[in-house]
């Protein structure tokens, strides 16, 4: 529409640009159209991890079409970054850290190239690359219990927050994405103790905040790149946590 497209083309025969790749938000639909219109794309940027599988399909697409796939949100955007193994045990594959359950769901998909990871210190750094300097991919039958047992996290699926915190800047300063980490805890690695109680200090907080005060807006929502109800999933998550 722009013509941004002829000028990356234009760029790349100058030799200012060896490859063009694309990062995608969107329907998974909308990707095959991407990688057919023009064939111009070397490789794509997409979400996928043990939470959020809907571009796989368009993952394998996209390799069998020559292009290399990139993976953010590796660990869902540091929500199965725990370094606790109860995750690993409620997928049937023992004693493994989540964070390390993570990585391995990622690269043993014969179709991706690269997994990215947002590292905040260098004591994260190195433990990603101890993890990649010691992996190994899954097995079939670990594989195959892992298929199982995905319909596990399924309840949480329904309330899939990235923890992207594009939907910062609430008029009534409520902390949407540091709420729905709580409820991951408490509903995806089983921590309803420490949910319950972190949540109930928010709520004594007076820096922040408070659900009750939502104006419904809808600014947060017209935000969210996962089109979330954010709204009615923040009144969901209070009646939990507040019990």
């Amino acid at each position: 529409k722009y013509g941004l497209i002829d000028e990356a083309m234009e760029a790349k025969r100058q030799g200012l640009i060896r490859h063009l790749s694309f990062s995608f938000h969107d329907d998974p639909k909308v990707i095959k159209y991407i990688i057919d219109t023009g064939k111009v794309f070397s490789s794509m940027l997409v979400q996928y991890n043990l939470l959020d599988r809907k571009n796989e399909e368009m993952i394998n697409y996209a390799h069998d079409q020559g292009l290399g796939v990139v993976i953010m949100g590796t660990v869902g955007g540091g929500r199965l970054a725990s370094p606790e193994n109860a995750l690993g045990e409620k997928l049937n594959l023992g004693s493994i850290a989540t964070y390390e359950l993570a990585f391995k769901f990622v690269l043993s998909n014969p179709n991706v190239t690269c997994a990215l990871s947002g590292m905040e210190n260098l004591a994260v750094l190195k433990k990603n690359v101890q993890v990649i300097n010691n992996f190994t991919s899954l097995t079939t039958e670990e594989q195959a219990n892992l298929q199982q047992a995905l319909t596990e996290l399924q309840k949480f699926s329904e309330l899939y927050c990235t923890g992207c915190k594009y939907c910062n800047g609430c008029p009534q300063s409520i902390k949407i994405d540091q709420i729905f980490g709580l409820y991951t805890y408490y509903n995806v690695y089983g921590l309803t103790d420490f949910a319950k109680q972190a949540y109930a200090r928010y709520l004594k907080n007076q820096n922040v905040g408070q659900i009750e005060t939502c104006l419904e807006c809808g600014l947060c929502e017209s935000k969210c790149p996962q089109k979330l109800p954010i709204i009615e999933d923040l009144k969901k998550v209070d009646r939990v946590l507040r019990t």
